[in-house]
């Protein structure tokens, strides 16, 4: 019933690792090639034109190819590591007690995004979304900077995913459950607001609260029924 907690990501991770692995050993020589001659060509030209500069621009050319193989890296990595944050999201869940269901990793009709984690209990459901991004978080007039990166987009990914629970929960008659979205940060440090409108900030030590506290909102019918619809309507990804 419950899922398996970072299925999906940790599935694309291990594609893309694959498949990087494949491109490098298919492009080695030419990338050695490349490494090699793309360096010396710029050298040559710009030196040609402004004696003096082409090393530095030898030096520029071979940096920029060794950064485009870096970015493949990290691009790869991201989803290893958003994994492996989900797992941790998943054991902050754990031992909620009696009253309270937990879905892992749900699939969205019709949407390429998962949902990473559902918890229904007598506060009504929450919609937990994980996100392992490394720095500072704050939120400024209802906007989201992650070390100064704007990252809004996070909190219209959660809503969404909160649209799309209520929709399967209100076409079984259980629209009066309440659903709240919630994004769980790991590495990050939360700075001043945490929320930005209904959509509620914690890092994994403040996620159990989060689902707890907030006042009994559903009964323990509706709570059952909840839980069963979900996983029946939402399937593991």
């Amino acid at each position: 019933m419950a899922g398996r907690p970072g299925a999906s990501a940790q599935r694309e991770y291990d594609r893309r690792r694959t498949n990087l692995k494949e491109r490098r050993r298919r492009r080695l020589p030419f990338t050695l090639v490349l490494l090699v001659f793309a360096p010396l060509l710029a050298w040559t030209l710009v030196d040609a034109f402004l004696p003096g500069v082409g090393k530095w621009a030898a030096g520029l050319a071979f940096l920029t190819l060794l950064s485009d193989a870096t970015v493949q890296v990290r691009s790869t990595e991201s989803w290893s590591i958003g994994a492996s944050g989900e797992r941790r999201t998943a054991r902050a869940l754990e031992g909620l007690g009696l009253g309270y269901a937990v879905l892992h990793d749900r699939k969205m009709s019709g949407r390429r995004s998962n949902i990473d984690h559902l918890v229904i209990g007598p506060c009504g459901v929450f919609v937990v979304e994980t996100k392992s991004y490394s720095g500072k978080v704050r939120v400024r007039r209802r906007e989201v900077f992650v070390n100064g990166r704007r990252r809004t987009g996070i909190v219209d990914q959660v809503l969404g995913q909160s649209r799309a629970v209520e929709e399967v929960l209100f076409r079984a008659g259980l629209g009066a459950v309440p659903v709240t979205p919630v994004l769980c940060f790991h590495r990050a440090h939360l700075l001043r607001r945490t929320r930005v409108g209904h959509v509620r900030f914690v890092g994994r030590r403040g996620l159990r609260k989060a689902v707890t506290a907030a006042g009994a909102r559903a009964d323990a019918e509706q709570v059952i029924r909840a839980a069963a619809v979900l996983d029946e309507q939402l399937r593991p990804g």
